[in-house]
């Protein structure tokens, strides 16, 4: 194998990748620390809390909060190519969890997405 050119390289466990294309990837999570006041924000996270809450979406939750080996048929993703750059994504379990990933190196709130009140009882992040 040749050697790796280390521009191309992606770093695990950062909030923010620079790509060999000039990309800027910033990963977010929906936060609800604060569930007396109704406001939720966006959380900056590390790319693999990210991805792990991404796929834990795609599973059902059973009522006691265990992923179920079904898909989540109340799953929900979006392209955000206008807003948040070519490739960026919204995505939400159906309840409260959600992400969003932009390339274009600003937060959600820099491109217009503010997050909806989460209900009460959402715990928000990463499961």
């Amino acid at each position: 194998m040749g050697e790796v050119d280390p521009r191309a390289r992606v770093l695990t466990g950062q909030h923010t990748v620079r790509t060999v294309s000039g990309a800027v990837l910033r990963f977010f999570l929906a936060d609800a620390s604060r569930p007396e006041s109704g406001a939720a924000r966006w959380k900056p996270v590390a790319d693999i809390e990210f991805q792990l809450a991404y796929e834990a979406s795609l599973f059902a939750r059973e009522p006691n909060g265990t992923a179920a080996l079904r898909p989540n048929t109340q799953r929900v993703q979006l392209a955000l190519d206008a807003l948040a750059g070519p490739g960026s994504f919204f995505w939400s379990d159906g309840g409260a969890e959600a992400g969003v990933m932009t390339t274009n190196g600003k937060t959600p709130d820099a491109c217009g997405l503010v997050p909806a009140a989460l209900p009460a009882h959402a715990s928000g992040g990463a499961s």
